[in-house]
């Protein structure tokens, strides 16, 4: 006997529509992939899915390599919240 007033969830009328039939901006090849054991942060980031953060992320390691690369300044900062 539950304390609940709800059943668990029925899942016998669930449909699902693969991924590759349905529309929408994410399609299979934007996934992520498998990370591998001793791979290098270069492997681990082409690796992310091809979306979202990710995206910014590659763009950010890549504007941080070339400006290395060019002999820059690198300033790095992070932002946050104060929290009282």
């Amino acid at each position: 006997m539950s304390k609940y007033s709800q059943e668990p969830l029925a899942f016998d009328r669930l449909s699902t529509v693969p991924i590759a039939d349905r529309g929408g901006k994410v399609r299979v090849e934007h996934m992520a992939g498998v990370h591998r054991q001793g791979s290098s942060a270069a492997e681990w980031l082409d690796r992310l899915p091809k979306l979202l953060a990710a995206e910014s992320l590659r763009a950010v390691t890549a504007d941080l390599a070339a400006a290395r690369q060019k002999g820059r300044a690198l300033i790095w900062g992070l932002g946050g919240q104060v929290i009282k």
